[in-house]
């Protein structure tokens, strides 16, 4: 065997083993908590969770300026500041659920 393909081989090895580690680290990790998840992904199942809160408020104020606007008779029309506050409220929200989905699968 070449040197050089020798040091290569080993530079292999010495990655396998690095990964085999972590995930014996993160499968210990998981063995040990108390939900059964990593505090990674508690941490991102809690702030995915706020930033659902804060899209569902958004919308829920364009609700109410809407229901303000046509019991006094005016026209309900949403500026463009308006209508893409509310998309990404929209957006955030669908993604959050997405993650969630996928952090409950795991």
């Amino acid at each position: 065997m070449e040197p050089i393909s020798a040091i290569g081989l080993v530079g292999d090895i010495i990655g396998l083993i690095d990964a085999g580690l972590r995930s014996v680290e993160v499968a210990r990790r998981i063995y040990h908590s108390a939900t059964g998840s990593t505090l990674k992904n508690e941490n991102l199942v809690f702030v995915a969770g706020e930033v659902r809160k804060r899209a569902m408020v958004l919308q829920v104020e364009k609700l109410d300026l809407n229901s303000a606007a046509t019991s006094k008779g005016k026209h309900a029309l949403l500026s463009d500041d308006e209508k893409s506050l509310d998309a990404i409220a929209k957006k955030c929200r669908d993604i959050v659920d997405d993650l969630l989905a996928l952090l409950g699968s795991l």
